[in-house]
């Protein structure tokens, strides 16, 4: 019984030295959590998580719509949101200055024809006529369309086909934007990647196409198949005619496009710049594409990354106790 008190004494003084270790240690950073469209899952997403991997905290990401990234973002569960908005003033929380909201990709549909086609631009309702089920049917491109053309090169019908849903927003903001949500016509032949959708334009003249990202360069160079090209579309705006370049985008000209914006409170600013910092990186604008996504421009990208504080250091491990 005499040891007793030694013991006592023993227990105490680990108590108190656990509770010290708790209380003074460094206070932990709770992961900021982005929400996002179901878009970004695999590259995309994969990129995000390596380039937030040092943040302090981390990051985490909720990728399940658009619409539920914008009720992630409302109930607390987000502290940012990548989200598709036709018009962000309709947003209170960004009409009264609460949210901030930047542009940070695009999604758009981009029309290409084979090199041989005199067509240079389209409007919106010749689209119409050429892919929808309810329209007045324009199925040949020199009866139907009046090309200035001579000979046979274009006497003959319209091949229309376009990239599937799977890449992009490409089927359904076409359908919005030309074919007021009605059927697109039987006819239409869809392919599973605007790789194969290029092909076919590339090797059949009479051709057009619907892309979910507008094709690099290299795309558009000729091969042994031939050689194809982007059409601009006509605004119904103003009637000027605009290719689908990162700065028409994000000028808001080019008329089939939807803007994706990086939305968060403004009392989380410090918060979520690790994640603002990851959204603009060259990183992911290299990564977007997969996903049917065009960045915004590049200085623009520079710009905010400039605005924002360098990361805090991790501080380096305790050396070993010896």
């Amino acid at each position: 019984m005499k040891h007793l008190p030694f013991f006592r004494f023993h227990a105490a003084a680990a108590l108190v030295f656990a509770l010290a270790a708790v209380f003074c240690a460094a206070p932990q950073t709770a992961a900021a959590t982005l929400a996002a469209s179901d878009l970004f899952k695999g590259k995309c997403a994969e990129t995000l998580t390596a380039l937030t991997k040092d943040a302090p905290g981390g990051a985490k990401f909720l990728l399940d719509g658009s619409l539920m990234a914008e009720k992630h973002l409302r109930a607390g569960r987000a502290d940012a949101a990548l989200l598709f908005l036709t018009d962000k003033e309709k947003i209170a929380e960004i009409r009264t200055g609460d949210w901030e909201a930047r542009p940070a990709a695009f999604q758009a549909v981009v029309i290409i024809v084979n090199t041989l086609n005199p067509v240079e631009s389209v409007d919106l309702p010749s689209l119409a006529s050429i892919y929808g089920a309810s329209q007045t049917a324009v199925r040949h491109w020199r009866n139907d369309w009046k090309l200035p053309v001579s000979g046979t090169l274009l006497d003959m019908t319209i091949y229309p086909l376009s990239t599937r849903h799977s890449l992009g927003l490409v089927t359904p903001l076409f359908r919005s934007r030309v074919l007021r949500n009605a059927d697109f016509r039987d006819s239409v032949a869809f392919r599973a990647s605007d790789a194969e959708t290029m092909d076919f334009v590339r090797d059949t003249s009479n051709a057009i196409g619907l892309l979910a990202v507008p094709p690099p360069p290299a795309a558009l160079a000729r091969n042994a198949s031939g050689a194809l090209k982007t059409i601009a579309v006509v605004s119904p705006f103003n009637g000027a005619a605009y290719l689908p370049t990162s700065e028409n985008l994000n000028n808001g000209d080019y008329p089939l496009a939807v803007t994706l914006y990086f939305v968060y409170p403004k009392t989380k600013a410090a918060r979520v710049a690790p994640l603002l910092r990851a959204v603009y990186s060259d990183a992911l604008a290299a990564a977007m594409p997969s996903a049917g996504f065009v960045p915004v421009p590049a200085d623009q990208r520079k710009d905010i990354s400039r605005q924002l504080a360098p990361l805090p250091q991790q501080p380096p491990p305790a050396p070993p106790a010896k």
